[in-house]
């Protein structure tokens, strides 16, 4: 009987090294601005814009291309400097809730046109800011995001997750960049310049990382 008994709880105690614990399902948000609605203005000029949501924070993924300032709670002015594409971001609560993501589009001005801080107008009466897309979803599997994450340099999206983690590391910070978010709920992700690197959100104890590759290109 002892020796059965011996034999029966070797064998639990293999089954549980044999099977050891799942690791946390997890999903990723990914939030853009949508290309066919950017907001366009012209070098050397301004634009008064408007959220329907109040916003307690606000950033642009490149301040050389459109430079933002606030005026209220609900609006914001950007200014055209150099021509290209960025992303206006607007965070409307400090936990995980609602992002604006929209692009901003700089055109080229007259070539007599010397783009400086007092030659700037602005136009009235406010533009309301577009809707943000719908986020796309990306399937985290082992640890590691089933699609890469495409971005355009001086474009930031904001990515939610549903596993909390504690820092973001690029393995090329010439690349892309990323900041935490909603306690580790979020992050904010700025493309660079052209290239790819893997972004890694890092998490206390033994918790997996997840790893994520971003690719960003240049154009508009």
């Amino acid at each position: 009987m002892k020796s059965s008994l011996a034999s029966f709880v070797s064998t639990i105690s293999l089954a549980l090294v044999v099977f050891p614990a799942a690791s946390l399902a997890e999903s990723l948000e990914i939030f853009r601005g949508d290309p066919e609605h950017a907001i366009t203005l012209a070098q050397a000029t301004s634009v008064l814009v408007r959220s329907s949501k109040e916003f307690h924070e606000m950033s642009v993924g490149s301040p050389q291309v459109a430079d933002p300032y606030t005026v209220s709670s609900h609006e914001v002015v950007l200014r055209g400097y150099n021509e290209g594409r960025t992303t206006l971001t607007l965070l409307h609560d400090t936990k995980v809730n609602s992002v604006t993501q929209v692009d901003v589009l700089v055109i080229p001005t007259s070539d007599s046109t010397i783009v400086t801080d007092d030659a700037t107008i602005v136009v009235f009466p406010p533009t309301l800011l577009p809707p943000t897309p719908k986020p796309q979803v990306i399937e985290v599997i082992n640890g590691v995001a089933l699609n890469e994450i495409l971005l355009k340099a001086h474009q930031a999206i904001v990515l939610k997750t549903d596993v909390p983690f504690t820092k973001i590391v690029a393995s090329d910070g010439a690349v892309a960049a990323g900041s935490t978010l909603w306690d580790g709920q979020g992050a904010y992700i700025i493309g660079k310049s052209a290239g790819s690197t893997t972004l890694t959100l890092s998490r206390e104890g033994a918790a997996e990382p997840t790893h994520l590759t971003v690719v960003v290109t240049w154009g508009n």
